[in-house]
């Protein structure tokens, strides 16, 4: 091995190791960013399913809700024949949902 002088632009450098630690340190970070990224992805995708579950039961009950009700108008002793039942389309809005339903008679 030749001992390099300042500025000696012909001296041939003694080998390093800091090269191997970087590389080392770059596949730790590279294991570990898979590893969370999967964490990560696997949560929002677990959000998102919960959140249509939520979604789904939530318009499950408001279309029980409205069945219920018309089977309570139709039912009764003063039944409320006001509504079409040829099949007409019948709405009902609750909050920003708009539930259209048709009869049939």
């Amino acid at each position: 091995m030749v001992k390099a002088r300042p500025f000696d632009l012909l001296a041939v450098p003694e080998p390093h190791s800091s090269g191997f630690a970087l590389v080392a340190v770059l596949v730790f970070l590279l294991i570990v960013s898979a590893i969370t990224s999967t964490f990560a992805l696997t949560a929002w995708t677990q959000l998102k399913i919960a959140s249509n579950e939520t979604e789904s039961q939530r318009l499950g009950l408001v279309a029980e809700g409205l069945t219920n009700v018309l089977v309570a108008r139709l039912s009764g002793d003063g039944a409320d024949l006001g509504l079409p039942l040829n099949f007409e389309p019948i709405s009902c809005t609750t909050g920003g949902l708009t539930v259209v339903t048709r009869l049939q008679g």
